[in-house]
């Protein structure tokens, strides 16, 4: 049946979906740690937001199938309940999984852009000091540059 089809491609879109959560959920659980050290990585950081960004295109690119395929197969789910009702016991779980997960990277997400937060503060202190203390150097070093240097005097030798 063709229903049938499309009932098991819902459930492996979003049996593929609980799988990309998953390896979203380990990369924030890899940015908080790269946040917490005391010296940001820049380039690791880089490369987790874009293995995140990555992944993110693969929960959109899911969602969007999901949506077209239910759009199928939803009045048939409504009409044959009790012909699908395993099925559709499975894809209630699997929405019920995937919006806890969703919740939970939600949470993840907010505490790691605290963090950010955190550390690119520190970043900037950390260039302001410099700048301040070169700016310092650089005052030091034109006052002794004027402290050495002795204006010509006229000598008058007729004495």
């Amino acid at each position: 049946m063709m229903e049938e089809n499309y009932i098991m491609i819902l459930i492996q879109s979003l049996e593929k979906k609980v799988k990309v959560l998953e390896e979203l959920s380990r990369e924030n659980a890899n940015q908080r740690q790269l946040l917490q050290k005391e010296e940001l990585d820049l380039d690791q950081f880089q490369a987790s937001i874009d293995k995140k960004d990555q992944l993110i295109e693969q929960v959109t690119f899911l969602d969007d199938g999901f949506e077209k395929m239910y759009e199928h197969v939803k009045d048939v789910l409504n009409d044959k309940k009790e012909v699908y009702e395993n099925e559709i016991v499975h894809l209630k779980e699997l929405v019920s999984k995937v919006t806890g997960q969703t919740a939970d990277i939600q949470r993840e997400e907010a505490n790691n852009r605290r963090l950010a937060e955190q550390q690119f503060s520190s970043m900037k202190k950390k260039v302001r000091q410099v700048k301040d203390t070169k700016q310092v150097a650089n005052k030091y070093y034109q006052n002794m540059a004027r402290l050495n240097h002795v204006e010509p005097q006229f000598m008058d030798k007729k004495k």
